[in-house]
């Protein structure tokens, strides 16, 4: 028992300790991952969800961003995953987040061990170097920064190994297995990594699950035995539904309320087809045969186009990663650092698009053994199986460099006008073929599932290191050599050209946030790459030809690529203290003395309404100019300070314009049309018009300075603070900003919009907002989109022939009671029948009770769409109490079949358990 045990503590710590050496200072010393999303997105939703939990609520609504989401539908909250129970711990959110995010590494590192030991049978060397590869490869490692890619690519290695044992074994017990990985996925904010777990699975069927690739490895095994229907191809791809379909319903709880906001958000929404099925379906909602000419698919984007700027096509493709930095798999940051100066020279590249991960490194002697490894002719299916996924993944991954992108490079200009860069690569192929692709977007994901198989196929490989051996010295051995001339050159162009002109960075290379390149800096990570791939690679040579046997071969390459991967993880993690975003803004000192100075009473535990435009450019001028080793903090800070984009819920001031991962359609459109008449900034972008801010309640808004909005008060500038930001923000007031709930005795009727289409819901908007190209005046007048008897005794001729300008005489009041994120009470009192407005987003799930004073009891009434994206009620006169709940079905309905679906689940591990207490048992008294 001891020996065993030794055998299997040893590989886990040392697929523990590289976290450890990553990660344990910034725990030690209370430090976040900051860059990208990780600071300024995931950790302020993480932070106000446990909250919640921790209050005794379901987070089911934020009620702080954009006037109101589902907060059970956002994906990225991950409210239901079950490693969130880290947050329950008595530790700083600090802490709790930074722990959180870097044990799914060990995690990605030990299921891709588990599975390739354990379920695979390979080599405890092999299976370590196939887990290392992986867990702290470059494309794993680095969605540290998007906390819920990591999240998938943790639990991608056991739903694969469950996949590959389900197609090979023909054994109805891997379903609970290969779902439970799958569901967590879901749980976890990643159901794009789910899909693809799906095509991956189709793969493994036509490689695996034929008869006659069965036959070549079933009798081996001796699983031809089962049931005549297992061994039918038909069979294994039953098996592959059945695990779809539990997956789903153990997801079912963040699943079905993510799907129904889904179809009423932005991804959903489209004016020209996308795919082949939005293509028929509009053939057969117009009763018309399909455009002939390729033109027509084209325009704004479609099948073929150009995607127009802003619309969901356009960030479907964003996040390719270019075909010629496969050089990073052999040099590791070879391209320059991001962070935090700017090191990344390829910017400057003709089709650089956005750096998606700074490196794809996975080792050099994984990347040996895996191209060693693979084959699509070899005849272990599952040889052929991870050959095929690596290809198709890394090709797949190019995403917006496709055969388009390619023609325009090499024929004559004019050919390809209108032509998408897209048209005819794998993932254009999958965003139009596959049913429901076009909703997920950045083709970069797809790394995830090329790093799992390049890993797999290097285990495998080192398993038949017998085979390959002097070919690996060789490759070791020639890769060394061309380290180190490519090094001189580099060396030599640093000293004749770069130190003695210094180099300006240019405009092509500059970065709004982490300044222009500094190409010492560049050179010397391009340097340090190639010294650091030739020394593994005489290291790994020199342990080829040493080392005796095969096993203690791998074993020692297994060390060499922990080595490795540490050294090259070093420049990627990126951390910041968290005291420096502990302190509430300046912003919410300035928010709660306005309030005060409007109401006397201070603005704490009120939702208090500010708007910041979201502009990826708004920043500190002087930073595109010059660089600065404490730029990451300072970016953590001018986040935090000026409430970009999440951090407003940490401090409960509602955001107008925050970034949603799933942004709704009407609320998009709804502000686009805002934007067209409002102020422009310094970029280019556009804010707000003032009338719709009053609309929205909205009390505050920082802007930039020079801008400013009419009949606004500017109440203060960020310069006054103290902190060196380089740029001044300006906070703007609003003394006419209409009150959160209001009573209005005239409306305008509409009837509901029928189509979906982005057209229709822009002039719906038009519609409601301006009459003769003007803004209505809302101030005594809502807009309901409903049908007449839903109206109720507002539909009378005398008030529908009300002047829409007309000043009423009718007394009214509104206030709010009880203010919770899914229940709002509002006290009302009116002398004449009125509409009762709320300036919260108008959503599905959202209930109204009504209680008046001198009538018994409760009586549910109706929810009427208002202003387009608000909430109305009709009131009759006299004393009210109206009652706003959030309970929306989907959540019901999803918590039912998850619940049910875990329970049932349980019992079938309880019962193969005891099944496997009895057959020990048995053995037992066999040998006695």
């Amino acid at each position: 028992m001891g020996a065993g045990s030794a055998t299997l503590r040893s590989p886990l710590l040392m697929l523990v300790l590289p976290v450890v050496v990553l990660v344990g200072s910034a725990v030690l010393q209370r430090e976040i991952f900051c860059f990208r999303d990780a600071g300024h997105y995931y950790y302020p939703v993480y932070e106000w969800t446990a909250g919640r939990w921790r209050a005794g609520e379901i987070p089911l609504w934020n009620p702080h961003e954009n006037g109101g989401v589902p907060a059970i539908a956002d994906a990225t909250a991950g409210c239901f995953y079950p490693l969130k129970l880290l947050f329950a711990l008595p530790l700083s959110t600090g802490v709790a987040y930074t722990i959180f995010l870097a044990m799914h590494l060990p995690l990605a590192a030990i299921g891709t061990w588990f599975v390739a030991r354990r379920w695979w049978q390979l080599e405890s060397g092999p299976s370590l170097i196939a887990g290392a590869a992986y867990g702290y490869g470059g494309a794993v490692l680095f969605q540290h920064c998007n906390a819920v890619f990591l999240i998938g690519a943790a639990w991608l290695p056991l739903a694969i190994g469950a996949l590959e044992r389900l197609l090979v074994t023909r054994n109805v017990g891997w379903i609970p297995a290969l779902s439970t990985a799958t569901a967590m996925m879901i749980l976890g904010g990643d159901p794009q990594l789910a899909y693809h777990l799906i095509i991956l699975g189709g793969i493994g069927w036509l490689a695996i699950g034929g008869i006659r690739s069965r036959r070549r490895i079933g009798a081996a095994i001796g699983e031809l035995d089962r049931p005549n229907w297992h061994n039918r191809p038909a069979g294994a791809l039953l098996m592959l539904v059945a695990a779809a379909l539990l997956a789903v319903a153990l997801a079912a709880v963040q699943f079905l309320p993510a799907l129904e906001w889904g179809r009423s958000s932005q991804r959903a929404a489209f004016d020209r087809p996308r795919n082949i099925y939005e293509l028929g379906k509009n053939w057969f909602a117009n009763e018309q045969r399909p455009p002939a000419d390729n033109r027509a698919l084209q325009d704004d984007g479609g099948i073929l186009g150009t995607p127009a700027a802003g619309t969901h096509l356009h960030s479907v493709y964003r996040f390719s990663h270019p075909p010629w930095r496969v050089f990073e798999l052999v040099w590791p940051n070879c391209f320059g650092n991001l962070f935090p100066e700017n090191h990344r020279w390829s910017s400057i590249l003709a089709g650089e698009s956005e750096t998606w991960t700074p490196s794809t490194y996975l080792g050099l002697i994984p990347l040996l053994l895996a191209l060693s490894a693979g084959s699509f002719r070899s005849n272990d299916p599952r040889v052929r199986w991870l050959s095929y996924v690596g290809c198709g993944s890394l090709g797949a991954s190019w995403g917006g460099y496709g055969i388009g992108w390619i023609a325009r490079q090499t024929l004559p200009q004019g050919i390809t006008d209108g032509w998408a860069d897209s048209v005819g690569g794998l993932y254009w192929f999958m965003v139009v073929c596959l049913p429901g692709y076009v909703y997920f977007r950045y083709p970069a994901k797809w790394l995830i599932p090329f790093a799992l198989a390049a890993a797999m196929l290097s285990g495998i490989g080192a398993q038949r290191l017998s085979e390959i051996r002097g070919r690996l010295r060789r490759w070791l051995d020639r890769t060394a050599i061309l380290s180190a001339g490519l090094l001189a050159v580099v060396l030599l162009i640093r000293i004749t050209i770069v130190d003695r002109w210094s180099v300006p960075g240019g405009v092509a290379g500059s970065d709004d946030w982490l300044g222009p390149i500094d190409w010492n800096g560049a050179t010397t990570d391009l340097a340090r790459s190639l010294a650091h791939a030739a020394v593994t690679a005489i290291t790994g040579s020199w342990i080829v030809r040493r080392a005796g046997s095969n096993s203690l071969c791998s074993t020692w390459l297994s060390w060499l690529t922990l080595a490795d991967l540490v050294v090259a993880a070093l420049p990627l993690i990126a951390t910041a203290p968290a005291s420096a975003i502990d302190s509430p803004p300046i912003v919410r000192s300035w928010i709660d003395a306005e309030h005060a100075l409007a109401s006397g009473t201070p603005a704490e535990g009120q939702l208090y309404r500010t708007y910041r435009p979201v502009s990826p450019h708004w920043l500190p001028e002087s930073w595109s100019r010059s660089s600065s080793p404490r730029r990451l903090v300072e970016g953590l800070q001018w986040d935090h300070e000026t409430l970009f984009p999440r951090h407003a819920l940490r401090w409960r001031i509602g955001s107008l314009e925050a970034s949603d991962s799933i942004a709704s359609r009407d609320w998009s459109l709804f502000l686009e049309a805002g934007k067209k008449r409002g102020p422009r900034l310094a970029d280019g972008s556009s804010a707000i018009a003032a009338p719709m801010l009053d609309l929205l309640a909205a009390k505050t808004a920082l802007l930039p300075q020079g801008t400013a909005l009419p009949f606004w008060r500017e109440s203060a500038r960020m310069d006054e603070w103290g902190m060196d930001v380089g740029a001044s923000v300006n906070l703007w007031s609003n003394p006419a900003a209409f009150p959160r709930v209001r009573i209005v005795h005239r409306l305008l009727r509409l009837s509901p919009l029928s189509s979906t289409s982005i057209g229709a819901v822009r002039h719906r908007t038009e519609e409601v907002l301006f009459s003769q190209g003007e803004w209505r005046d809302f101030r005594n007048l809502a807009v309901v989109e409903c049908e007449a008897d839903q109206v109720g005794l507002l539909s009378e001729p005398a008030a529908a022939t009300k002047p829409e300008n007309s000043i009423g005489t009718e007394f009214t009041s509104a206030r709010i009671v009880v203010d919770r994120p899914d229940c709002c009470v509002v006290e009302a009192e009116l002398d004449a029948p009125g509409l009762l407005v709320i300036a919260d987003t108008y959503c599905p799930g959202w209930s109204a009770t009504l209680e008046t004073t001198g009538q018994p009891g409760e009586k549910p009434v109706e929810i009427l769409r208002t202003n387009r994206v608000q909430r109305g009620v009709v009131l009759p006169a006299g004393q009210h109490r109206v009652t706003f709940r959030y309970w929306p079905s989907a959540f019901v309905g999803g918590i039912g079949i998850s619940g049910l679906s875990w329970i049932v689940l349980f019992f079938f591990h309880m019962r193969l358990l005891f099944l496997r207490c009895v057959a020990f048992q048995q053995r037992v008294r066999a040998v006695r």
